[in-house]
């Protein structure tokens, strides 16, 4: 069978070895934390419900699809990059020329039966509207991401998405695909890797791209490729220019229509982790927002996040942090966060379970120990989120995430640190203040942990390998679990850019012997690893009492992770 890599889709212009991390002498601190259960300040809307794939032909190869409904947890949406050619590879290439009436002459009939596969297993397709066909583009330069130059005809562009979208109109119906949303290519601010033009030019290729897609569906769901955050404000020695596509929409001259202004629907970033530097999220958000606040009429456009992971982990040779406690503890202060900020969505590119050469060999059932932040918030979703007060941070992040959902109040509380060689502990004092706890006077309290010895199966896993005889490589490029089996135990290596991230060669997925033993231990295994992935109860119908109108507990962690607990009122006969 046809093997291909599924691409990371990282950043990669950051591929500056991480240095290694200095572990300090071990840290504690001690916080409070306060949660006004009266101030209901939101719901706990679905931000995790979308995985991302950037080679869509794979939906082509049979089992493909089946293989990622079982190892996508909640997600409801696949977002298909890289739809309309232009790749390493030659692949999604729809364009095959121009007739004599200047009318392009395309077959969309592959990606049609790619998105049926996706509808057949559960999934909604949304659609990334990139690269330009290489038959179409302005230059044949080969970059990082492959063809990333503008087209050369705009007019031909405009055509050729308008087709596109509507051969997908007419296998799907209109009012369905009028629900799927569209995006004008990925981090066009990345010069040259995903956009080797100018910005205006970009901003023309986003307004033809628009207008195309509206000639088709009214009111499409549409927006531009998300723009690059990291540290916060889109610093770079070249500059960056993802903010002024705001200003663009909202008061330029349409390039297209010659009116003020370019629909857009939502304003996406990228937003990286660099261990072991701070994850300046928070930041980046509040900056977003006053850019967004600037334009009246973009009130209604909505900031997401459309690339997240732990960056460095796939720089460095260290361990794949996205398999431990550190991603737990990262990723819940990310959805924090991404509440107080009205952060709608966040893809998580470290969903990709099966981002392997040969994806036959991923486990399915053998989820990431961050997921199970996803299932306690699943567990909330559409409660009345109530409002989190903290004392200062000092070195430690920490914070929760608490709501009411069918008369119980949860608590989502976590720990962090941004160097994963950072030992420490944190004492929290949690207060729970407010006429609604008050108004009973005992409370039953679940509780469930996940930290360094709890919930995380990654570190006997290794253990189990390397008593096989199995010994440890490191050649580097850690992702994910599979990932981080063959390069941790693999011999990948001396592989050129090119076929490393976009699969030309057959030669980029050799037989690697260790690389295979380790994936069957998984396999072997994988109940055990089920058990140790599970997060510990540690409180199941304890019994507390209001003190003084409020409900107060003590919290340790110990390391990096998330405690997840849920307080029902209790009559006094059940004492």
């Amino acid at each position: 069978m046809l093997t291909k890599l599924l691409i990371c889709g990282l950043t990669l212009s950051l591929t500056l070895n991480a240095a290694p991390s200095i572990t300090k002498k071990p840290i504690r601190e001690q916080h409070t934390i306060t949660i006004d259960t009266d101030k209901v300040v939101g719901e706990i809307y679905n931000l995790w419900d979308v995985r991302v794939i950037n080679v869509p032909e794979l939906w082509g190869e049979p089992g493909f699809a089946e293989m990622m409904q079982a190892t996508s947890k909640h997600a409801n949406y696949i977002v298909n990059v890289r739809s309309l050619g232009g790749t390493h590879s030659g692949a999604c290439e729809w364009f095959k020329g121009v007739d004599e009436d200047g009318e392009p002459i395309t077959d969309f009939a592959p990606f049609i039966e790619y998105m049926k596969a996706q509808k057949r297993v559960g999934f909604t397709p949304w659609i990334i509207l990139d690269n330009v066909p290489w038959g179409m583009a302005k230059s044949q330069e080969r970059h990082f991401y492959g063809q990333c130059h503008p087209p050369e005809d705009f007019d031909l562009w405009f055509k050729y998405v308008r087709d596109f979208v509507q051969a997908l109109v007419d296998e799907f119906g209109l009012e369905e695909v009028s629900t799927w949303r569209f995006r004008v290519g990925t981090e066009p601010d990345l010069y040259p890797k995903h956009w080797a033009g100018t910005k205006e030019e970009y901003f023309k290729h986003y307004d033809y791209t628009v207008a195309a897609v509206e000639s088709v569906i009214a009111e499409p769901r549409i927006g531009p490729g998300n723009t690059l955050m990291w540290s916060g404000a889109q610093k770079s020695k070249k500059g960056r220019w993802g903010f002024e596509i705001l200003r663009h929409c909202a008061e330029g001259t349409n390039y297209y229509t010659g009116e003020t202004g370019t629909r857009i629907e939502f304003f996406a970033h990228s937003v990286y982790a660099w261990n072991p530097k701070p994850f300046n999220f928070e930041k980046g958000m509040k900056k977003s927002r006053q850019e967004l606040a600037k334009y009246p009429q973009l009130e209604h456009v909505l900031l997401e996040v459309h690339e997240y992971g732990e960056l460095m982990e796939c720089l460095s040779k260290g361990d794949a942090l996205s398999n431990t406690e550190f991603f737990v503890g990262l990723y819940a202060h990310t959805v924090d966060i991404a509440y107080q900020y009205d952060v709608r969505r966040v893809y998580n590119w470290d969903h990709h379970l099966g981002m392997v050469y040969t994806w036959e060999q991923i486990t399915p059932g053998l989820f990431q120990p961050w997921t199970k932040v996803m299932d306690c918030l699943e567990e909330i979703k559409d409660g009345e989120r109530v409002q989190v007060k903290k004392g200062a941070q000092k070195e430690i992040k920490y914070g929760a995430i608490s709501a009411w959902k069918d008369g119980a109040l949860y608590v989502l509380a976590y720990s962090h640190h941004d160097n994963a060689n950072q030992p420490f502990e944190n004492d929290i004092t949690l207060t729970l203040a407010g006429e609604r706890i008050a108004a009973s006077q005992t409370w039953s309290i679940d509780e469930k942990l996940l930290d360094q010895n709890n919930g995380v199966y990654i570190h006997q896993l290794y253990k189990d390998i390397e008593a096989e005889g199995i010994e440890r490589t490191d050649t580097g490029f850690n992702f994910d679990i599979q990932r981080n089996l063959e390069r941790r135990y693999g011999q990948i290596k001396d592989v050129d850019t090119d076929v490393f991230f976009h699969g030309t060669k057959e030669s980029a997925a050799p037989e690697d012997k260790n690389r295979i033993a380790a994936s069957a231990i998984a396999k072997k295994n994988l109940k055990k690893y089920q058990k140790m992935g599970e997060m510990a109860q540690v409180r199941s119908g304890e019994i507390v009492k209001i003190s003084g109108q409020k409900l107060q507990l003590k919290l340790n962690f110990q390391g990096s992770g998330v405690r997840f607990l849920k307080f029902l009122p209790t009559p006094a006969t059940t004492q």
